[in-house]
């Protein structure tokens, strides 16, 4: 079962954590999308506090749970472009300004898609557990990368085990996101 059936259904009901969870859940989704649009971060908390809002407002009445993902990229990108064009009327464009912005704009639905996926990826990193995310987030998200030697001293591994640990636990977090919604490779 989605996971996100049973968050909506619970924020409903109304508890409070549900919400709390559901809006720590979707926080990067919804940041990303005015990043995406070079947005500045006060603009971006703007959209992020119109989406929670909408979100709140419109989760009863939302028909299939499961597309909740979808349903939050998509407004926070019509969210995103009502403030560009907002920001469009109260400003002039320089000469060719329009031209610049035509070149610049990105494949909105490749992004969407994009965007999509890599929240599936941060779900489930996030559910995995606390060994393979620090062996996985030690292997793949640190600059420098910790040698095998120092990374089995901090998980408290031996070295040798590494590698089909490592192994183990891609295939988990594989897993875990064609569970949170991510396509298959």
């Amino acid at each position: 079962m989605n996971a996100d059936v049973d968050l909506v259904r619970r924020c409903i009901d109304g508890q409070a954590s549900a919400w709390s969870e559901l809006i720590l859940r979707y926080r990067r989704l919804i940041y990303s999308i005015p990043f995406g649009f070079r947005l500045p971060a006060g603009d971006a908390d703007e959209i992020f506090q119109l989406v929670s809002m909408k979100l709140l407002e419109h989760l009863p009445q939302l028909r299939r749970a499961e597309t909740l993902a979808s349903w939050i990229a998509v407004t926070t990108r019509r969210e995103c472009l009502a403030l560009l064009r907002a920001q469009r009327r109260t400003q002039p464009l320089a000469e060719g300004a329009e031209d610049e912005i035509e070149a610049e704009s990105p494949d909105i639905a490749a992004n969407l898609h994009e965007i999509e996926c890599q929240h599936a990826l941060a779900l489930a990193f996030e559910r995995l557990d606390a060994t393979c995310r620090e062996l996985l987030g030690a292997l793949f998200l640190e600059d420098p990368r910790p040698s095998y030697e120092e990374l089995s001293a901090r998980i408290d591994r031996p070295v040798g085990s590494l590698g089909p640990t490592r192994s183990r636990c891609l295939e988990k977090l594989r897993e875990l996101y064609l569970d949170s919604g991510g396509e298959p490779p």
